[in-house]
């Protein structure tokens, strides 16, 4: 089930999935070897039927993946090019805003830390790192002298939730892929992550008590854990419908605006058109950059839905003759285009900041 569900978001899920059924299984075969339990040692064949049984529950996967969405997923020769070759080269080849740069295609391999470290609340961000070290230390420990059979087994199953995070990201780095959208392509890592600052925050838990015999320790990590929810949560409130254009506090501290693009698949078209006057032309920055020529948002697949509801709740305010409107979600700055003055704006509080998530723009012939 999980194979299948995961394969919703992004077929070259595979790629980590298929790698835990058979990694996992030789990591625990390997660490056991290393074992101080004699009978982990002697057990560690063992570790063969477990393979089986991932492999056997991937195949299992697959095939319902084939029974659903048979055009897709029934080549898996074809579909394992697609997924990991031909998507690595998406012919994409603008720039993206990443910490107030523009980042030519394909990006540096800074591209995707920046953006999950701006934008990953910052409980999460800390314990992650602190469980990726915590393991990595513990694997080569577990080489240079035995270890217990707990530990090993922890280490085993740490593996599959690391690659889940980490594969595909580092593939895309070291394949050169084009990335954009902020981390659109790889949201699949963010539960990996999630799971990981779980992991890492039941580490510290353990060291504070073992070494503190008081009760203050304790109440201080769980008080931090607690703000540490309770933060992310009041942003995510005051974003709403944008809950995509999260940042954590740190990010904020050198400010949203003309440094992070904030609406990067038009989340702010339906209320874009609705908050644009009924009367006049109205175009879309983007497109018209592109063509370099005016062209209308109503042309515009994700603008076309909402048509009907323009002007529903838009400022008052008339064109010069031969004025347009012009619709510019933000995904390149907040800058005012020569000729042009800003009407109206979408906007939500971060941190002490209005972040924009698209403007209308009142503009000259």
């Amino acid at each position: 089930m999980g194979a299948v569900i995961a394969s919703g978001t992004r077929e070259a899920m595979g790629a980590p999935l298929a790698a835990a059924a058979v990694g996992v299984p030789v990591a625990l075969f390997l660490l056991r070897l290393r074992s101080t339990d004699l009978s982990a040692r002697t057990n560690a064949w063992d570790s063969v039927h477990r393979a089986l049984w991932a492999l056997g529950g991937l195949v299992a996967g697959y095939l319902a993946l084939v029974l659903i969405y048979p055009k897709a997923y029934a080549d898996p020769i074809n579909l394992a090019w697609q997924a990991l070759v031909v998507s690595a080269r998406f012919p994409f080849d603008e720039s993206v805003l990443t910490a107030g740069l523009f980042l030519d295609q394909p990006p540096p391999w800074t591209y995707l830390p920046l953006w999950f470290g701006a934008q990953l609340p910052l409980l999460v961000t800390v314990f992650a790192l602190a469980a990726i070290v915590w393991w990595v230390v513990q694997v080569v420990r577990s080489f240079l002298a035995p270890q217990s059979l707990r530990l090993s087994g922890e280490l085993a199953m740490l593996f599959a939730v690391v690659l889940q995070f980490a594969m595909m990201p580092v593939l895309g780095v070291v394949l050169r892929s084009n990335m954009y959208d902020a981390q659109r392509q790889f949201l699949f890592s963010v539960p990996a992550l999630a799971v990981l600052s779980v992991w890492g925050i039941r580490q510290v838990a353990r060291k504070v008590s073992k070494r503190s015999s008081g009760v203050w320790p304790s109440r201080l990590l769980w008080g931090i854990v607690a703000v540490g929810l309770f933060v992310p949560t009041v942003g995510q409130a005051l974003l709403m419908p944008y809950n995509y254009t999260y940042f954590n506090p740190v990010a904020s501290i050198f400010g949203i605006n003309d440094r992070w693009a904030t609406d990067y698949w038009r989340a702010s078209s339906n209320e874009l058109m609705r908050r644009t006057p009924a009367q006049g032309p109205e175009y879309c920055a983007y497109e018209s950059g592109r063509k370099k020529e005016l062209s209308p948002c109503s042309s515009e697949p994700m603008f076309q839905p909402y048509v009907g509801e323009r002007g529903t709740q838009a400022k008052e305010g008339q064109l010069p003759p031969g004025g347009y409107w012009l619709i510019r979600e933000n995904k390149i700055g907040t800058q005012t285009p020569l000729g042009c003055e800003p009407f109206d704006a979408i906007t939500r509080p971060m941190w002490g900041e209005q972040m924009v998530i698209g403007q209308i723009f009142r503009c000259a012939p």
